[in-house]
């Protein structure tokens, strides 16, 4: 039988005489380690909406996701140590009582530069103790975890104090976070309707004014959707947790594409107003609803809008805003069908009281737009209706709307 590589290492046997680490009390250490990385995502979405810095904002996002699978690898490696399920969501409860909720921007760039400079440090202090104290062998499962937690926390911990040192005030004159709206910083003019006018005379500039459009309208606002459903839900599941950290990554990665493709346009940020409408859509409503006018409808419309700018743009030698949009709308497919299936479960898989949470949603955005078919009439692609867990039912229905 082959020995195991770090058999042969000199130092192990040192390590073996120190490392008196038990099965329990090495789950106790990953117990107050998992307390630690629940904080991070309950205290990241509530700094998420609140901080005026988009570039923050998008760093956070992608902090939530990263800490999404590190709280269920931890999670998953408690059971198998004590041979009993993890409360998750009471542990979330409890961050959430920690990290108070909603916060002002000042608030929130003091907790973001508190992750940096102090909870995030003592989070790896910690985890790096017990990574010494175990034995990598004997407990090579909780080795490996705590290996990845720590580098990836020295990345956010580095990560966010570069990022605290190019964040752009919020406006003098108007608190950034008034009457509860998502923080915006002063680059941006904030209206009560941004529509998207494609005012410029050439294609370049055409695409700015969409790059731009969707950054605002759609992508960052989105990020602040998800983390208000991670904030103000806490008792939810933790694949739920995971289910909105991916679609974060995913919003996260979609708006540093459209930044990208907003500057090779010749455009730059802030230069068209943005609104808030989005986050007024939803934001005192319960989690069915939230999701049905975000995730199911929301992204369902944002998939057909991609594909009909796709179309739009055919011909033109634009190959990469097409492309963009291509991975935008696959990305969009899981995202509603994300929605779908929390609504599902939030509604006991009952077919009615889904349609019933639909409805409300429609009214909600049709009040708020004057119709759901966005700015263009737009095609019902139906095999990605299917894709994103729409049944043939709920299909012919949403084909009756679109006619």
């Amino acid at each position: 039988m082959t020995a195991h590589p770090r058999a042969n290492n000199a130092g192990t046997a040192r390590l073996t005489e120190t490392a008196r680490l038990t099965p329990a009390e090495s789950r106790d250490r990953l117990s107050e380690t998992l307390d630690g990385v629940v904080d991070l995502v309950q205290d990241a979405a509530a700094i998420a909406i609140a901080i005026p810095s988009m570039e923050a904002k998008l760093l956070l996002a992608r902090q939530i996701e990263a800490a999404a699978g590190w709280g269920a690898r931890i999670a998953a490696r408690i059971g198998e140590l004590d041979r009993a399920p993890v409360d998750l969501p009471a542990r979330r409860r409890q961050a959430a009582a920690r990290y108070p909720a909603p916060c002002d921007a000042a608030a929130a760039t003091a907790r973001l530069t508190a992750r940096a400079m102090e909870t995030g440090p003592a989070l790896m202090a910690r985890a790096g103790d017990h990574l010494d104290r175990l034995h990598p062998i004997w407990d090579e499962p909780t080795r490996r975890i705590l290996d990845h937690l720590t580098h990836g926390i020295a990345d956010q911990i580095a990560d966010s104090r570069q990022c605290l040192t190019t964040i752009v005030p919020g406006p003098d004159e108007t608190p950034a976070h008034a009457g509860g709206m998502p923080g915006r910083d002063r680059r941006f003019t904030v209206v009560d309707n941004a529509r998207l006018v494609l005012n410029a005379p050439d294609h370049d500039g055409r695409m700015a004014e969409l790059m731009h459009y969707t950054l605002m309208a759609t992508e960052i606002p989105t990020i602040e959707v998800c983390c208000g459903m991670l904030r103000d839900f806490p008792d939810m599941p933790w694949d739920f947790v995971s289910d909105m950290g991916r679609q974060l990554w995913d919003e996260a990665r979609h708006a540093e594409a459209c930044i990208e493709r907003l500057h090779e346009a010749g455009g730059r940020i802030g230069d068209l107003p943005v609104d808030h409408r989005n986050w007024r859509l939803s934001a005192d409503h319960p989690l069915p609803v939230r999701l049905a006018v975000h995730q199911r409808i929301g992204e369902w419309l944002g998939v057909d809008a991609a594909i009909a700018w796709i179309d739009r743009l055919a011909g033109q030698g634009d190959v990469r805003t097409t492309t963009l949009l291509a991975f935008i709308a696959e990305d969009e497919i899981g995202h509603v069908a994300i929605g779908n299936r929390w609504l599902r479960r939030l509604c006991g898989d009952d077919d009615a009281a889904v349609w019933a949470v639909h409805r409300d949603a429609d009214a909600i955005r049709q009040a708020a737009a004057g119709n759901i078919n966005g700015h263009m009439p737009l095609p019902l692609n139906e095999a990605r209706c299917l894709r994103g867990g729409f049944n043939h039912t709920e299909i012919a229905a949403l084909r009756r709307q679109r006619s």
